[in-house]
């Protein structure tokens, strides 16, 4: 699955949180910063999704439990986001993609998710993707409120110059994600 997006600029309405810190100590992604993303996921989830065949995924959102998925998956999700985010940090962009399709398939490949729980997998890592690359900002309400929505401005290209030992890491990993998904060599 292709996913085209074009990369906006948002202002969400949330309480104040702080969510540019997505892992512990540990390496683990806090609870907070999960539910936190999750929220802004489904609220970002469209109702109605255009497929590259032209069919059209209606959304149902009366019941946000049916669609979102559980904690454990939704980590996965955000770890696999977070390489994709230093992929896109250091220009490549074929690695975010290939990143992204190679979780889309896994998940599609275990057959326990509805259409509409797929999206929902593929907004959380878009999410992700574009808040950890500065791309989405989110904002309490007192701020919102004194901001115009017609003149906020697109944030400028997040991009950094990564060494190649950085690059070949990312490489390595993403490598490492197809093969376990594709069987690849």
């Amino acid at each position: 699955m292709i996913l085209r997006s074009i990369i906006f600029a948002a202002t969400l309405l949330a309480t104040p949180v702080a969510v540019a810190q997505t892992q512990t100590a540990k390496g683990e992604i806090s609870d907070k910063t999960l539910k936190t993303l999750k929220t802004l996921a489904w609220q970002s989830l469209p109702n109605k999704i255009l497929q590259p065949d032209k069919s059209v995924t209606v959304i149902d959102k009366s019941d946000p439990s049916k669609i979102i998925i559980p904690d454990a998956d939704a980590r996965e999700v955000i770890r696999a986001a977070y390489l994709s985010a230093r992929a896109q940090k250091c220009d490549l962009q074929e690695l975010v993609i290939a990143n992204r399709d190679a979780l889309l398939l896994r998940e599609k490949n275990t057959g326990k998710w509805s259409s509409s729980q797929l999206q929902y997998i593929n907004t959380l890592h878009l999410f992700t993707v574009q808040l950890l690359v500065g791309k989405v900002e989110v904002v309490d309400q007192e701020e919102a409120a004194k901001r115009d929505p017609n003149t906020i401005p697109m944030p400028p290209a997040n991009t950094v110059n990564c060494n190649e030992k950085e690059k070949q890491d990312i490489s390595a990993a993403v490598a490492a994600n197809e093969k376990l998904v594709l069987g690849k060599s």
